[in-house]
């Protein structure tokens, strides 16, 4: 949404995202649709620190092995 950052800032986020999943999707082991909710501060971190985040939910997704506890994971 607008709440975070700019337009550019907006893309730079989802394509980093979109790029992430792609590379990463072998992971996980079931058939999942995810949505990530970005928060303002998404807009500050470096590319750096939203691949370490974003391995880290990896990590948790994959360590799942049971869909039910798949509906909410922060």
């Amino acid at each position: 949404t607008r709440k975070v950052g700019n337009a550019a800032v907006r893309n730079r986020i989802k394509r980093q995202l979109r790029e992430h999943f792609r590379l990463n999707r072998h992971q996980l082991k079931h058939t999942l649709d995810i949505n990530v909710i970005v928060k303002k501060a998404a807009a500050a971190i470096t590319s750096t620190e939203m691949i370490d985040s974003l391995n880290q939910f990896f990590e948790q997704l994959s360590a799942i092995n049971d869909k039910k506890e798949l509906s909410y994971i922060h």
